[in-house]
């Protein structure tokens, strides 16, 4: 396993709608944002919060370790979802160092897949568009 790969919103999104992938085997997205996931999430990621993370780490890479790809993101990828992802590669590798899983990060976060896909009930949850105007006017990308 090399290091921590970006994975674009477009990528994310055609995964997503890949009829062929399934959610689950092929690919998990894990959302580690705590208050802002109530405002919009990605269709069938799960929430685990950064700040508890650490605790859950043995039993996410057991729940997780046939799943090929494990897509990590917070609000805009630039700190809790990269190192959320660097600990568990780095468990990951600990426990199963023969592992073949993928270990990515959401380029640009929650906040710039919504940007780009809220209007895809396909793609985006629960949308609060008025908090994420708001969000990126003080957060820019």
């Amino acid at each position: 396993m090399s290091e921590i790969k970006l994975i674009s919103t477009e990528q994310l999104a055609n995964l997503i709608l890949d009829d062929s992938k399934l959610v689950g085997k092929d690919f998990v997205v894990i959302d580690v944002r705590d208050n802002s996931r109530a405002y919009g999430y990605i269709v069938n990621s799960i929430n685990v919060f950064a700040n508890i993370f650490e605790e859950d780490m043995s039993a996410l890479i057991e729940e997780l370790k046939d799943v090929k790809q494990v897509i990590f993101h917070c609000n805009r990828s630039r700190s809790s979802g990269p190192k959320s992802a660097k600990l568990y590669q780095e468990a990951l590798l600990s426990k199963l160092p023969e592992t073949t899983q993928e270990v990515c990060v959401l380029e640009g976060g929650f906040a710039k897949f919504q940007l780009e896909y809220h209007a895809n009930d396909k793609l985006v949850i629960s949308h609060q568009n008025n908090y994420w105007e708001e969000f990126l006017k003080k957060n820019p990308l």
